[in-house]
């Protein structure tokens, strides 16, 4: 009985492990034999650990988070007519693939999207600056829900060389912190003090 159990045991413990695994087929054409980047967007310092995840390295992936020292991951992918990525995630994280300019233009990246368990087929433009990828998965349908709920106070720029944003908001708060401290200036942040 106790062997049964044992197996049970590990079986569930390879079921739930295996839900955080991922799988990336990532294709481009335009950047064959060209490099590049999967990782968190630009984080605060100090916050670097919670934007952690592990990608299998091989000749045309590389931790490049670790080479330099940093505390969340990005990979360098040097790509290829194929390229299959399995890694692992504890949890959801926000990613984004990203070209670093060559020649003295300019680097770019695609919009964040959520990196979770799953198998995901992503094929990359040519300019893939500021592109939505299409990713089906539980997280990113929730993240797009959520844009779409905010979309009174969001505004998509239209423009890849600028990121969306939030619209200013008049807030009118019932008891405004500017009443209790007179050194802070609320029309610098925005708000409206009653």
């Amino acid at each position: 009985m106790k062997k049964l159990f044992y197996a049970l045991l590990i079986l569930i413990s390879n079921f739930l492990y295996s839900q955080n695994n991922f799988e990336i087929d990532l294709s481009s054409d335009s950047y064959i034999n060209d490099s590049l980047m999967l990782g968190a967007p630009a984080t605060r310092n100090g916050f670097g650990e919670l934007y952690t995840f592990k990608i299998q390295t091989n000749n045309n992936i590389s931790d490049f988070g670790k080479k330099i020292r940093m505390k969340h991951s990005i990979y360098y992918f040097k790509i290829q007519k194929k390229n299959i990525a399995s890694g692992f995630t504890e949890y959801p994280q926000p990613v984004a693939f990203g070209y670093m300019g060559k020649n003295g233009k300019a680097g770019y990246s695609t919009k964040v999207f959520f990196l979770e368990g799953g198998k995901y087929k992503i094929d990359l433009p040519k300019d893939f600056n500021n592109v939505e990828l299409n990713i089906d998965s539980p997280t990113n349908r929730e993240y797009k829900i959520l844009q779409k709920s905010l979309e009174p106070f969001y505004i998509k720029s239209k423009n890849p060389y600028q990121g969306d944003s939030l619209i200013n908001i008049d807030y009118t708060p019932t008891s405004c912190i500017c009443q209790l401290n007179k050194k802070i200036n609320c029309c610098q942040l925005d708000f409206k003090c009653v």
